[in-house]
């Protein structure tokens, strides 16, 4: 078993956000993780992205209309819980193999794109990003989404879509 001891006695404490909690996906570390730990990494990462965009701000001629924030797999939930809490900073997002999305708050209305393979056994696509795509659209979130026939990867088609997509989302600033 290799989930965190105790998890199963913390479901009441347990994200219910968006997540892919199943009793039977132990390979997903936050599906089992108690809540006051996903807050707490999400408080500890969202000073040093904001930290770090300032040091980039500062550096370089940057269109605050254009910025988009990405990740694939845990680094896509952060990514996609960070551009909900902070849609007035980040106009989109794109979300690879995402788990779920738990904003501590949410601003503006980033769109989004998430990707996902129909044959993921690390976050599976029904639990995960079915789930999370239709929470998004009924949300009212722009949310272009797209399926692959694949595993917990990032394919190059998925990549050029993605690419594809994020250029026009640049082009037509909110």
């Amino acid at each position: 078993d290799r989930t965190h001891r105790g998890a199963r006695d913390a479901k009441s404490e347990t994200l219910k956000a968006g997540h892919c909690h199943d009793d039977h996906a132990d390979n997903w570390h936050y599906a089992h993780t108690p809540i006051q730990k996903w807050v707490a990494g999400l408080r500890r990462a969202r000073p040093v992205v904001l930290t770090a965009l300032a040091a980039v701000f500062a550096a370089w001629p940057v269109d605050p209309r254009r910025l988009a924030i990405a990740g694939f797999s845990d680094g896509a939930s952060y990514a996609l819980s960070l551009a909900l809490m902070n849609g007035d900073l980040f106009t989109h997002a794109l979300g690879f193999s995402p788990g779920f999305a738990a904003p501590l708050g949410q601003a503006g209305r980033p769109r989004f794109f998430l990707s996902h393979g129909t044959e993921d056994q690390v976050l599976p696509i029904d639990r995960c990003g079915r789930r999370l795509a239709a929470q998004l659209q009924k949300a009212g979130y722009l949310t272009i989404y797209r399926e692959f026939e694949g595993g917990h990867e990032l394919p190059a088609e998925i990549a050029l879509t993605a690419l594809a997509v994020n250029r026009f989302f640049l082009l037509k600033p909110m």
